[in-house]
């Protein structure tokens, strides 16, 4: 600001420039440090949609889970609750309920002496066959040589 009262008293043939580069320097200047602090806030908020979608989760995995449920568990829409999980996750929801399930499965499976299909009813797999192909594809073994291992 000193520096614009400066050009004032002192006026030139380049007054105009001066001023206009000392003006978009004020900017600049104000424009960087307004950023982080709305990054900070859009973070902040993010967080804690995410805190919501992931203790939805945790507490829901045994029921079906839709995006539409999901999302609903923070009052967000679905796409607003997909760049979360992509924001912060890099995964879908889908992908991290199905690793969420997973993870409880095979505490279950080293845990326990229940049935497999009893195991993917408990973990949120309706179609024990599913399960087993999911968990298959995600370990490199069925269920069964999971637990024997």
């Amino acid at each position: 600001m000193k520096k614009l009262i400066g050009f004032e008293n002192n006026k030139n043939n380049l007054y105009s420039y001066q001023v206009l580069v000392t003006l978009v320097t004020i900017w600049l200047d104000m424009a960087q440090h307004i950023h982080p602090i709305q990054d900070q806030k859009t973070d902040k908020v993010i967080t804690k949609r995410m805190n919501i979608f992931l203790n939805y989760i945790q507490n829901h995995f045994s029921e079906k889970i839709t995006l539409e449920t999901l999302a609903a568990s923070a009052n967000v829409s679905k796409s607003e609750s997909l760049r979360c999980f992509k924001t912060t996750l890099k995964i879908t929801p889908y992908e991290y309920l199905i690793e969420y399930r997973l993870n409880q499965a095979t505490k279950l499976l080293q845990e326990t002496d229940l049935p497999i299909n009893v195991i993917a009813l408990k973990v949120g797999f309706p179609q024990a066959s599913h399960f087993t192909e999911v968990f298959k594809s995600k370990t490199g073994l069925t269920p069964s040589k999971y637990r024997n291992s």
